[in-house]
């Protein structure tokens, strides 16, 4: 369900589009300098590249209005659908096998997905500051600033446990956790247990 391309749209710099840093052999590896090949060219539009060629648009734009985007959307819905309830259930079934209620569990991982909502017993995997709770993190918060930690809803995501980063935000608003996983999620973090009134069957 996420968008790809040959550019990578998250990163614009001209360098970026060459990643010519030297790389780091392990025992056995070798690496073979080949001559560079020069293709005279103009200046690539990855605007236009990227929306097929209509003109100047911007990605956001295409996406929004790709009705090919929206197609191959609606194709894999049911899919998305079923790979997330399994996912769902799964967690469900390692709650309730470590002494957790049922409904409780149920309530807590429909938010974490339906609505990117994380109740006081959720378990968080900082990278450095081990495995605490919503409450801990709540408790605390500027101990927690800026750290980084696995996706909440997804820890084995990417096998990446600094994908995500916690924001106490001073006060100044509600602390959140902002996950670059499955396309960038923002999560936010409430005292209270799970809530019953969600949507979204498991």
């Amino acid at each position: 369900m996420l968008v790809r391309c040959p550019v990578d749209g998250a990163v614009w710099q001209p360098e970026r589009l060459d990643f010519a840093g030297p790389v780091v052999l392990g025992p056995g590896l070798v690496k073979k300098n080949i001559p560079p090949v020069i293709i005279e060219g103009g200046i690539i539009d990855t605007e236009a590249a990227l929306a097929k060629g209509p003109g100047k648009v911007t990605a956001a734009f295409w996406l929004r209005n790709s009705p090919e985007v929206r197609k191959a959307k609606r194709r894999l819905k049911p899919e998305e659908t079923r790979l997330r309830k399994k996912y769902i259930a799964a967690r469900i079934r390692e709650e309730v096998a470590a002494g957790v209620d049922e409904k409780h569990a149920r309530e807590k991982w429909r938010a974490a997905f339906s609505t990117s909502t994380l109740s006081a017993d959720f378990r968080l995997h900082f990278l450095n500051l081990g495995t605490v709770t919503v409450a801990d993190v709540l408790r605390d918060p500027q101990r927690f600033d800026f750290e980084r930690l696995a996706d909440p809803a997804d820890p084995t995501y990417a096998d990446d446990p600094r994908i995500a980063i916690f924001f106490a935000n001073g006060g100044k608003a509600r602390p959140h956790i902002f996950s670059h996983a499955h396309g960038g999620c923002k999560y936010a973090l409430i005292a209270s247990p799970a809530q019953s009134n969600l949507k979204h069957a498991a």
